[in-house]
């Protein structure tokens, strides 16, 4: 952490108290979440450093308590996005919080003040962009494979040193295990003409396919390609990934949904933003090593992101990949990403593009892990 002025001590003063308490249950893995309603005493009043409550990563909020009624609170307490901190002290008015440890994206301070025994709630939102400047990745075509023109790609991964591939629009939807080798389709599941299919993934030995808006993902045996089950979800379907034990779901905003593989639950929700503001129409995503690329639906970019904070770290910008005599009225933008590890294989392709290219990435290492 870094240091403080002096005058600041006060404020390390209340945070170590008020991370104290956390400290000591930090086995305890419930969290508490207030629900009651607020309470119009209007005692409390709270003035941030910034009107627009906009702050980069890693900042430290400025606040400042007063009271318009000259009535003092017996207690405040603090809660961050509903979990409770602890019991401030604000008798010299001064509020102070360190960012750093938070994620980006949109979040809540939350003051439960008491006044003899009534209670007034006052929240505040607040933004926390990224706080890097994403990194260019250069690239260099190292090898190109012949793709399927009619085939409009969603998702892509391999498995076992096979490709495989989903294809959308109505009536045109597939599955396809692909021998990338041999430029041959192995096998092929075709979905009904009123379905349009998604993005895939694969977990354990079945693939999971999602649909845009149908709100069902199906799940085949990897090898048959037999359809085991269906279920459904809540949001729209566009891209989905690993992400350690569970699966990782886009659905065209900068949200990407953990999401449990058995029940498809959502578990939690990671924000997107870079520097500049939340990053929208993430599509299909592929996990290299805890680090997750996903294509930006309408563009010719491929942001990183780290999943850990939300922020992207670096962007791929695959303008000119395609050349203009290879395109027709059919071609559709760029989408697809898959990272074969046994053969270092860093394959990207478009919708109805004729070809599929293997990248080489010369100021980024594939190899590198974020720890989750």
């Amino acid at each position: 952490m870094s240091k403080f002025p002096v005058q600041y001590s006060l404020f390390f003063v209340t945070i170590f108290f008020l991370f104290s308490c956390t400290q000591n249950n930090k086995t305890d893995t419930k969290q508490t979440i207030i629900h009651k309603k607020n309470i119009e005493l209007n005692n409390v009043r709270f003035k941030m450093n910034r009107g627009n409550m906009l702050f980069k990563l890693a900042d430290t909020l400025h606040g400042k308590f007063s009271f318009p009624n000259a009535i003092l609170p017996d207690s405040i307490l603090l809660f961050i996005d509903g979990h409770k901190y602890g019991k401030l002290n604000f008798k010299d008015s001064l509020f102070l919080f360190y960012t750093g440890n938070q994620t980006s994206g949109n979040h809540t301070l939350m003051f439960l003040s008491y006044f003899s025994g009534q209670k007034e709630i006052d929240a505040y939102h607040y933004t926390l962009l990224s706080n890097i400047q994403p990194k260019e990745i250069k690239w260099e075509i190292k090898k190109i494979y012949p793709h399927d023109s009619h085939a409009y790609t969603q998702g892509l991964f391999f498995k076992n040193s096979y490709l495989y591939e989903s294809t959308g629009q109505w009536g045109q939807s597939s599955l396809r295990k692909i021998d990338l080798t041999k430029n041959e389709i192995i096998k092929t599941y075709n979905l009904s003409n009123d379905i349009f299919g998604e993005g895939i993934v694969a977990y354990k030995n079945k693939i999971i396919w999602l649909t845009w808006q149908s709100h069902e993902a199906f799940e085949f045996d990897m090898e048959t390609f037999e359809l085991i089950r269906r279920f459904t979800y809540d949001t729209e379907g566009w891209g989905i990934t690993n992400y350690k034990d569970n699966l990782l779901m886009s659905d065209g905003s900068n949200l990407l949904y953990i999401v449990d593989p058995t029940s498809f639950a959502i578990i939690d929700k990671i924000q997107v933003y870079d520097n500049v503001g939340p990053v929208k129409n993430l599509n299909e995503l592929e996990n290299i090593n805890g680090i997750i690329f996903a294509n930006v639906y309408q563009t010719d970019n491929i942001v990183v992101i780290n999943p850990k904070t939300g922020i992207v770290i670096a962007n791929i910008n695959l303008k000119g990949l395609l050349p203009d005599e290879a395109r027709n009225k059919e071609t559709d933008v760029l989408n697809g990403i898959a990272w074969d590890k046994s053969k270092e294989i860093f394959l990207v392709t478009g919708k109805n593009w004729p070809y599929m290219y293997q990248l080489s990435l010369s100021n980024f290492d594939l190899h590198k892990t974020i720890k989750n």
